[in-house]
């Protein structure tokens, strides 16, 4: 349970968001190709699916506290609930750089690994 806990907490920069939205799309890609050749159950499926939205919403979370902006990420969670939204989103999140130094949720990764920071943060 810690571990789910600790997924939202921290900070996320442009290039882990970057590497992780791509890891995650690759994801996606693959449950739909073994879904659509019938090689998993629906419900298998169904599950792996809402694993992508947990790693999503954490990533989203994990930005917006770069940027110091917590509040705003319950509502831009809400962005990967709908394409033209997802892609708005992914726009801020790429382009904006987050705070420099140090902010309320610790300090900026710079030389942690981009894999770890990801799925293991803290």
């Amino acid at each position: 349970m810690n571990y789910l806990k600790n997924l939202f907490k921290g900070r996320l920069g442009r290039k882990d968001y970057f590497v992780g939205i791509i890891i995650l799309t690759v994801y996606v890609f693959i449950i739909v190709v073994l879904s659509e050749n019938n090689l998993i159950p629906e419900f298998v499926a169904n599950i792996l699916a809402y694993i992508y939205i947990l790693f999503r919403a954490s990533f989203v979370f994990r930005r917006c506290n770069d940027f110091n902006k917590w509040k705003r990420g319950a509502v831009y969670v809400f962005t990967i609930l709908s394409p033209l939204m997802l892609i708005w989103g992914d726009l801020i999140w790429f382009s904006g750089k987050g705070n420099e130094g140090k902010n309320k949720y610790g300090l900026p990764i710079n030389n942690k690994p981009i894999l770890k920071n990801l799925f293991n943060p803290n």
